[in-house]
């Protein structure tokens, strides 16, 4: 038979965005990006936090897109396939035209 193993479970505490701070008892930890940070308590309500963190990954991956937008036709540009004006000479190309 073979010996009863003991086990320690050892558990890190949760991550503050201010080390020291108390978190929110409305934030757990248990979202993605959870550090604890809502000063003016908006997250209060779970049905709103819910809408703020879904509204978050919306504006979170047009960014993404924004920053696609701003990088490929440069680099399309600079390899021939297309003339597209850099993202901060679009302007002044609309306005000489």
């Amino acid at each position: 038979q073979a010996p009863a193993r003991s086990g320690v479970k050892a558990q890190a505490a949760l991550q503050s965005w201010l080390p020291g701070s108390e978190r929110p008892a409305h934030l757990k930890g248990d979202m993605p990006g959870d550090f604890g940070f809502d000063p003016l308590g908006l997250g209060k309500d779970p049905k709103a936090l819910k809408w703020y963190q879904q509204a978050e990954l919306i504006h979170a991956r047009l960014a993404m897109t924004a920053a696609a937008g701003i990088v490929l036709p440069g680099l399309a540009t600079k390899t021939g396939v297309v003339s597209i004006p850099q993202w901060y000479e679009a302007g002044e190309v609309y306005n000489n035209s």
